[in-house]
C-alpha cells in the first residue's frame, strides 16, 4: 500500500447517533481556532451577488419566502430562547460607531445614499410640507376627518391651509373660528396672520394666569389687530372679560385693535 493512503476497514460506529456536548463543544473550538489562525476560509467571503452565480440563484429562490422564525417568540420556540441567551452579553461591531470614526459605515452610508437618490425621502422638509398641504385638503374637501382625541373630536377639530402664510392652521371650531381665518384670507388688507403666537398675562382669583389670543392680524391700511373668536353667549363670563381688559390695555401700549369674532362676525 503506498504511504498517505489509508482504507477504512471499519464502519463508522457514531452514525445516526447524536452527539454528546462535550463533542460539540470541542468542534466549535477547533473551528474557531482554524479561522483564527487563517485555515479555515468561508467559501463566500468577499462575494457579491453581482460577482458570483451561486448567490444569485440563492437569493432569487429565497425572494419572497417566509422566514422560518415567522409567528414565533421565546415562549413557543426553543432555538429562540438558546440564541436570546447567547446574545444576551453580545455587544454588536458597530456599537458607539458613526461615519467619521468607522470607515465601513462611512462605504455603508454612501451605499444607501446612492440607492436612495432621486427616490421620495419621507423625513425631508418638503415631503413633510406637502404632505400636510394634502390632508388640509383632504380635510377641507371632507374626505378626511383628524380628531385630538379620537372620534368625539372629530367634527369639532378643523384644518385650515393659509396661503398667505404658508402654513396649517388648527382650528377648534367649524363656525367661529374657520370662517374667521377664511375671511382673514380673503381680504385684501390683510398681509399675514397667526394663531395663539401672542401671550398676555392677567390677574384672576388671586393668580396670574397666561392668555393666548385666537388671530393675531397684521394690516396694511389702518391698526393691527388681536381678535378673539367666541359664542356670543360666552361673552358675559368674568374671566373672558377680565381677559379682554388685559388684551385692551397691551393694544393700547403697541397702538392695537382689540375685537371680538363671534357667529355672527366682528363684535364691539
Amino acid at each position: 500500500m503506498p504511504v498517505g493512503i489509508y482504507k477504512r476497514t471499519k464502519k463508522n460506529s457514531n452514525k445516526g447517533k447524536h452527539l454528546s456536548k462535550e463533542w460539540r463543544n470541542n468542534i466549535k473550538k477547533g473551528n474557531q481556532m482554524a479561522v483564527k489562525e487563517g485555515r479555515h476560509k468561508s467559501w463566500n467571503k468577499g462575494l457579491t451577488k453581482e460577482t458570483d452565480e451561486r448567490l444569485m440563484n440563492t437569493s432569487k429562490n429565497l425572494k419572497g419566502k417566509i422566514s422560518w422564525s415567522k409567528g414565533l417568540t421565546k415562549k413557543n420556540n426553543l432555538s429562540l430562547r438558546c440564541m436570546s441567551k447567547l446574545l444576551k452579553n453580545h455587544t454588536p461591531w458597530n456599537k458607539g460607531l458613526n461615519k467619521k470614526t468607522d470607515k465601513r459605515i462611512a462605504l455603508g452610508a454612501k451605499k444607501i445614499s446612492k440607492k436612495m437618490k432621486g427616490r421620495f425621502n419621507p423625513h425631508s422638509e418638503k415631503a413633510k410640507v406637502n404632505m400636510k398641504k394634502a390632508t388640509a385638503k383632504r380635510i377641507l374637501e371632507g374626505k378626511q376627518k383628524l380628531g385630538a382625541n379620537g372620534k368625539k373630536f372629530a367634527n369639532v377639530i378643523t384644518y385650515f391651509y393659509s396661503k398667505k402664510n404658508k402654513k396649517i392652521f388648527r382650528t377648534v371650531s367649524k363656525t367661529i373660528e374657520l370662517p374667521c381665518a377664511k375671511y382673514l384670507e380673503n381680504d385684501n388688507n390683510v398681509i399675514s396672520y397667526d394663531m395663539n403666537c401672542l401671550v398676555i398675562k392677567y390677574w384672576y382669583e388671586r393668580k396670574w394666569h397666561n392668555y393666548f389670543p385666537d388671530f393675531v392680524v397684521i394690516v396694511k391700511n389702518g391698526k393691527n389687530m388681536i381678535i378673539e373668536c367666541k359664542h356670543s353667549s360666552g361673552l358675559k363670563y368674568p374671566q373672558i372679560q377680565i381677559k379682554a381688559e388685559a388684551a385692551r390695555r397691551y393694544c393700547k401700549k403697541h397702538n392695537m385693535e382689540y375685537k371680538f369674532w363671534t357667529e355672527n362676525g366682528f363684535v364691539s
